[in-house]
């Protein structure tokens, strides 16, 4: 059987939808949510900005053990009010 290059195109994105999804499940989001709520040891929040475009949001950072476990947007910073872009 001669298969076109179109339909191998085609056949071809379709696997790697199918390989894809499985992998977007809520148990794995699940078990992230889980993993920021973990009580490692001394933990703070710092503000900063972020530096990746020119809006500069404000930011606060989860520090534990002095390591940044998480980022998320500062609700107190005037420009972005907790939103990050």
């Amino acid at each position: 059987m001669k298969i076109k290059r179109r339909e191998f195109i085609k056949l071809a994105g379709a696997a790697g939808v199918a390989l894809t999804l499985p992998g977007c499940s809520a148990s794995h989001q699940r078990g992230l949510n889980e993993l920021e709520n973990w009580p490692l040891g001394d933990e703070t929040w710092v503000s900063s900005i972020c530096f990746q475009c020119h809006a500069r949001c404000g930011i606060r950072v989860r520090v534990v053990d002095g390591l940044a476990v998480k980022i998320e947007g500062n609700p107190l910073h005037p420009i972005n009010r907790g939103g990050l872009c």
